[in-house]
Parts: structure tokens; C-alpha cells; sequence
């Protein structure tokens, strides 16, 4: 296969796996007591889906690509590596059974370009979100320091520097290119007014703050990047 072909194919697969919706967004109200509700709400685009799906396929018919030492692996679903649940029965399904997370409801919308999962969640603690697949790309912690509540919630791991891992510029403008409009959008509101916060910004009453990043300059993100708010 032409080199850049399987570069390309690589890469696609490497965005399928590590950030399977193109456009995310999380409202979240926290109470003093970690508890609170969640609305997500993620599209994944069909083009993304069709693409991955090809590329999977290209790469499984590389020659040299499985060792002959190895046993042949049975097929899996197309869909299986994703993070993310494609649909409303999907996503019931992996929030069912974890104990502290109550569904309120999950709809589903289809455009020519997306899927759109909607849900809304009850949640007794953070570490209940932290055991749902779905929330799995954006870890949370919660905890009381002092007289003082501190939320905080990762929004990238980052790339580094590994090249296995790093996309270059020319990469990059070609997925900002294909996925324009899409982004990931964060909102907390807190019970107080919120003291000190490490990115975004805060509402008139400073209750609640919003951040908000395209999906290209998500891919650019080399270092950790967390979301911390204090009230």
C-alpha cells in the first residue's frame, strides 16, 4: 500500500479511537454533596463513521500486518471500538446497572451529517460518572478542601510529543478542514459563586462557567489540560 495512504488510514483510525464524537457538550449542576444532574449531549459524524470504518478495513488487509505466530482473531462489530454508544438503546444499556447514575432520559436525532445522542442524568456522586464508558473521555473529580469545594474535570490528556501519537500541522488543517463547526463545550454551575477557575469563563452571577474548544485545536492540545473550578 502507498505509505501515505496507510498514514492516512492510521490517522482516521487514531481520531475513531480517541474522540469518536465530533462535537460534545456537558451541562453539569453539581450540589455541595457531589450529587447533581448531567445533560450530554455528542454527535458523531457519519462521515467519520464511514471512514473509519474503511480505513479499519484497510489496515486489516496490510500485508504484514498480523503476525503468523498469532491466532486469527474472530471479526468484532464495526462499531466496537468506539468509546462512545451510537445509539439511545446503546447508551441505556452502558449506563444501566452502575450504581448512582439514574437515566432520565435519551433521545435520539439523525441529520444527513450526524447522530445526535441527547441524555440526561441523575448522579449521586462523580465517582459514578467516572464508571460510565460514555464519560470515560473526560474523568471528574470532586472533593471538599477545607471550607473550600474543588470540581475538576480533564479535558484533554494531550497529544506530547510522541510522534506515534502527534499529527503534524499540514495533518491538522486537513481535520480542521473536514469537521469544521464542530467543538466540545463544558459548563459547571456550582450552588456558590465560583472563587477561582483555571480556564473558561464565569456567568454575571459566577455560578456557573463555560468552556468551549474546536475539535482542531483539541487536536493541537500537548500537554494536560483540566478544567478546575473553586467556590
Amino acid at each position: 500500500m502507498n505509505k501515505s495512504l496507510w498514514l492516512y488510514a492510521v490517522i482516521l483510525s487514531f481520531i475513531l479511537i480517541v474522540a469518536s464524537c465530533m462535537g460534545a457538550e456537558t451541562k453539569i449542576k453539581i450540589q455541595n454533596d457531589g450529587s447533581g444532574t448531567i445533560l450530554f449531549s455528542y454527535r458523531i459524524s457519519r462521515m467519520l463513521l464511514e471512514m473509519g470504518k474503511s480505513s479499519m478495513d484497510t489496515a486489516s488487509d496490510e500485508p504484514g500486518m498480523d503476525s503468523p505466530d498469532e491466532p486469527v482473531m474472530e471479526e468484532e462489530d464495526e462499531n466496537s471500538n468506539l468509546p462512545l454508544p451510537i445509539t439511545k438503546e446503546d447508551f441505556k444499556t452502558s449506563i444501566e446497572g452502575i450504581e448512582g447514575l439514574e437515566i432520565i432520559d435519551v433521545t435520539q436525532d439523525e441529520t444527513e451529517k450526524d447522530i445526535i445522542i441527547t441524555a440526561k442524568l441523575k448522579f449521586k456522586n462523580v465517582e459514578a460518572l467516572s464508571r460510565a464508558e460514555a464519560f470515560s473521555e473526560w474523568p471528574i473529580t470532586f472533593e471538599k478542601v477545607g471550607n473550600t469545594y474543588v470540581y475538576s474535570q480533564v479535558i484533554s490528556e494531550g497529544m506530547g510529543d510522541n510522534s506515534d501519537a502527534a499529527m503534524d500541522e499540514e495533518t491538522i488543517k486537513m481535520m480542521e478542514s473536514m469537521f469544521e463547526g464542530y467543538e466540545f463545550s463544558f459548563s459547571v454551575e456550582a450552588p456558590s459563586p465560583i472563587k477561582e477557575h483555571s480556564i473558561g469563563e464565569l456567568s454575571p452571577d459566577k455560578k456557573t462557567l463555560y468552556y468551549t474548544i474546536p475539535v482542531g485545536d483539541m487536536m493541537r492540545i500537548k500537554e494536560r489540560l483540566e478544567l478546575v473550578i473553586k467556590w
